[in-house]
């Protein structure tokens, strides 16, 4: 699992000023509220002082959240403001804080920095790669959210994967015309590359019945462009059919441990835009979900492989070849979490992600950083 990248923590409307949300990610707990000013904040969730879990209190009016446990009440930065056992005139000592995330707001999902670069190193949010889903009067979007017992890197590589769909997809897929385009990659703006290629479309009595209706049986290619991004482990697909029919898919992977990833997904239509088709958009989704769950969950190793020459790497595995560099690049400059080390340790002692506060004063902090399984860069 990587920091010092954005990862969606939750669906802008799970967030409230009410009640705080536990979340888990990267193998660690955290905890987002709102500010009275409907900004959204993410925390550590364990507290400073003996491990009590800040998603199990309270919101003030002011925008601070108490410990469930002790009541220590901290600010939205993560600087302890009150002990309650120490009266309301006691000092409060620097170190009473915990790790406070930068957090943005895009297509509707929380976005959090989870790692301590400074705002101009971060990796970039496709913030603006999704223009469909604000243009209400010409796509029509629906929202899901799944849970797999799968690692984050292989699904991400699946994802890419233009070989697959042939075998795995039932309706979309075409076994009799498998084959690859290859074509040039092309660096977006936003730490990933693009590849748009050309594909046999499937057949008539593959694809569902409403759309079924809405083309030939003889038509031209379909166009898919595939677009991958670092930051929130997210990509776009954007499919075109005959007569400009266009779906696109916008998702993101938030690894829960290496094990479990959960993906946020909005996929934009320009075709059947009344209601009455969602569902049915729904459960394509689901099916081709679960066909590629059990592709991937499935395929050994579990986790991406430690170096290219482990695996036979072909030329149609473009986008997956790129994103697997980048990937071990993060890896080499030690953004990647020690998950085992971690886990033994912590049954002891709490490790906390670094949050950007830790740049400027690395000292005055209780709990110390996650080990990485590369040394830190600087």
């Amino acid at each position: 699992m990587l920091m010092n990248n954005w990862y969606v923590a939750a669906r802008s409307h799970e967030v409230s000023r009410e009640k705080p949300l536990i979340v888990r990610m990267l193998g660690q707990k955290f905890v987002l509220f709102r500010t009275p000013e409907n900004k959204a904040v993410c925390l550590a969730n364990a507290c400073c002082h003996r491990g009590g879990s800040l998603g199990l209190g309270r919101l003030d009016s002011a925008g601070c959240i108490a410990c469930g446990y002790h009541g220590w009440k901290f600010n939205p930065q993560g600087q302890c403001v009150e002990i309650p056992a120490l009266g309301k005139e006691a000092k409060i000592p620097k170190r009473a804080r915990v790790d406070s995330y930068p957090a943005e707001e895009h297509f509707d999902w929380v976005w959090v920095f989870l790692g301590d670069l400074a705002e101009e190193d971060r990796p970039p949010i496709p913030a603006s790669e999704f223009p469909e889903y604000h243009d209400k009067e010409n796509w029509r979007v629906v929202s899901m959210e799944f849970e797999g017992e799968v690692n984050w890197g292989r699904g991400q590589e699946n994802s890419l994967d233009s070989a697959h769909p042939a075998f795995v997809h039932a309706s979309f897929g075409r076994r009799s015309a498998p084959e690859v385009q290859i074509v040039p990659l092309v660096k977006n703006n936003f730490m990933g590359y693009n590849a748009t290629r050309e594909r046999v479309p499937p057949k008539r009595s593959q694809i569902s019945a409403d759309i079924a209706q809405l083309v030939s049986e003889k038509r031209g290619k379909t166009v898919a462009s595939t677009d991958y991004y670092m930051a929130g482990i997210s990509h776009r697909i954007d499919i075109t059919r005959q007569g400009d029919i266009r779906q696109v898919t916008v998702s993101a992977r938030t690894p829960i441990d290496p094990y479990n990833t959960r993906i946020f997904l909005h996929q934009a239509r320009n075709y059947l835009m009344e209601e009455e088709h969602d569902e049915a958009r729904r459960e394509g989704v689901r099916q081709a979900f679960r066909e590629d769950l059990q592709a991937v969950s499935n395929a050994e190793p579990k986790f991406v492989a430690r170096s290219m020459a482990h695996q036979l790497i072909v030329e149609s595995d473009q986008l997956e070849t790129a994103f697997r560099k980048d990937l071990l690049e993060k890896v080499k400059a030690g953004w990647e979490i020690d998950y085992e080390k971690w886990t033994d340790e912590g049954r002891y002692r709490v490790f906390s992600i670094p949050s950007p506060a830790r740049r400027t004063d690395p000292k005055n902090w209780i709990y110390p950083p996650v080990p990485t399984t590369c040394e830190r860069g600087g």
